[in-house]
């Protein structure tokens, strides 16, 4: 009689083994798909926030490169500028000046006045 006992005990044990196998089954592959899915999502937001940063250095880089040329741009005027401020202080430069901005001429210069086009001008 023990023998009979002992086997249904077994088939007892036996079954209620398998389920809990079978449940530790079935929560190992939840974990394996929870840990898949936190996987997946951690990829996405490391692709996403790479490619924003790659982005982010292509437009700082333009960026970069057009205030590059506005130097470039500003320090031939500057240039161009201190060449003007050298020739401001020469006796050529003044005498030009003074014919352009104000119509004047040296003593020793002659004008010569055309008539005609002034006349024609006036029609």
């Amino acid at each position: 009689m023990q023998r009979k006992h002992n086997h249904i005990n077994t088939k007892k044990n036996s079954k209620h083994s398998s389920k809990v196998k079978s449940n530790t089954m079935q929560k190992n592959k939840d974990i394996r798909l929870l840990m898949t899915f936190i996987i997946l999502a951690f990829s996405v937001y490391i692709i996403s926030a790479f490619a924003t940063t790659a982005m982010t250095i292509s437009d700082n880089s333009k960026k970069i490169a057009d205030l590059n040329s506005k130097i470039v741009a500003e320090q031939i005027k500057n240039d161009q500028l201190k060449q003007t401020m050298q020739k401001i202080d020469t006796p050529e430069y003044k005498t030009q000046i003074a014919r352009q901005r104000d119509g004047l001429v040296l003593p020793t210069e002659v004008i010569f006045v055309n008539v005609l086009a002034e006349d024609n001008a006036k029609k």
